[in-house]
């Protein structure tokens, strides 16, 4: 081998390992129950927003936007176009869309917005929400789009159904909780709109989730399950327990830091069951924290900056307990974010703990602050470093 092949030959292999250890990154893409929310503004939490402790090794790229249908998101340029621009080859793309889908009842928002335009019912055209879908019809088709496309980028999709809606009939959810509109739904035919239609329980075809189903079969894509995971996760829990503590009391769509980190953990779990990322996966079965490290950025001296906490506990010994949580001199923490102390002691049960706490820390000098937040359940202790870079004014 002469010395022009050989260098061409260590090139190669160079460039080999630069791939290898080239860092995965997860795209999500879907609506307001997977989005990252200001903490600092909102009690609402995205599953999403809480997915990056649960892997190693992999980036989570949370894209997630609040009223996005599977129509809209693709056709608005800040979105799906923004996307494919993040990603590289042999990423994967989780893809949840439904909730906005439905805005028209089961029917088309383009096509009915024609139709009444076509009519001269320009008030009601005006009125209507062009991000509705037709389960059986253009929803399927922008699955296809974002299938393909992820593909096209040498990237992985994974089509992920929409979580449960808190929809609760006695011991079951009803079925337009699970994204199925076939107890009534809105049907756009050539006499106008026709209202209050109901298929049996047995005819899938206003069932977005069974059609979404049916796309992942059609193209050989991943399905994940989402709906029918966090349905059983709200009736083990109850109607009341369940809306005390997994929605974000604004609802029965949205979440609490409580439902969207067990959601999250749930996603995790049925991806490293069918195979997908398993070795980059990690579920905790002890205590773990979210963010490990707090970095609260830039701040003016004499400002108080404040970050939530997930603490998330499985399988905790003794079966009922405590976590206790302390912090350096310069840091509080709360529990309400109202009493501010140097010490909290966290409550648990069942073994379980899945909760969050707040950290204070108080810019006193100009430059770098810093302290130690520590958390212990029996043997187990996290540290977890914070900082901030105080400026003058």
């Amino acid at each position: 081998m002469n010395k022009k092949t050989t260098s061409l030959f260590l090139m190669v292999l160079l460039l080999c390992s630069m791939l290898q250890v080239q860092a995965i990154t997860v795209h999500t893409i879907g609506d307001s129950t997977m989005q990252t929310y200001d903490e600092s503004s909102t009690v609402t939490r995205g599953w999403a927003q809480y997915f990056q402790q649960f892997f190693q090794n992999v980036t989570i790229n949370n894209r997630g936007k609040a009223g996005a249908s599977s129509k809209s998101f693709y056709k608005e340029a800040a979105y799906w176009q923004s996307v494919k621009q993040q990603m590289k080859p042999g990423d994967y793309v989780l893809i949840q869309f439904s909730h906005n889908d439905e805005k028209s009842n089961g029917m088309d928002g383009d096509e009915l917005k024609a139709y009444y335009n076509k009519v001269g019912e320009t008030d009601k055209a005006k009125a209507t929400d062009y991000r509705g879908t037709t389960p059986f019809g253009t929803y399927k088709d922008f699955l296809r789009k974002y299938v393909k496309e992820t593909r096209d980028l040498g990237c992985y999709p994974v089509l992920v159904a929409p979580i449960c809606r808190m929809y609760f009939s006695g011991n079951t959810i009803r079925r337009s909780g699970q994204h199925d509109l076939g107890d009534k739904f809105s049907k756009l035919t050539d006499g106008g709109v026709v209202e209050n239609q109901k298929l049996p329980s047995t005819d899938h075809t206003m069932d977005y989730v069974y059609q979404m189903k049916s796309v992942a079969e059609e193209l050989d894509v991943p399905f994940i399950d989402l709906t029918t995971a966090t349905r059983e996760l709200y009736l083990s829990y109850g109607e009341k327990k369940c809306l005390d503590m997994l929605s974000d009391h604004n609802g029965s769509t949205h979440l609490s830091t409580v439902g969207a980190t067990l959601i999250a953990r749930q996603v995790a779990s049925l991806l490293k069951n069918d195979g997908i990322l398993a070795d980059n996966i990690v579920i905790p079965s002890d205590l773990s924290v979210s963010p490990v490290n707090a970095d609260l950025g830039e701040g003016y001296k004499g400002q108080m900056m404040t970050k939530e906490i997930s603490v998330n506990g499985f399988g905790l010994t003794p079966a009922d307990g405590s976590v206790e949580v302390s912090a350096t001199s310069g840091l509080k923490v709360s529990l309400d974010k109202v009493t501010w102390t140097d010490k909290i002691s966290i409550p648990y049960s069942g073994s379980t703990l899945v909760t969050s706490f707040y950290m204070q820390l108080e810019l006193a000098a100009t430059g770098s602050n810093e302290g130690v937040i520590t958390i212990k359940q029996g043997s187990k202790t996290i540290e977890i470093p914070v900082k901030a870079t105080a400026i003058s004014m």
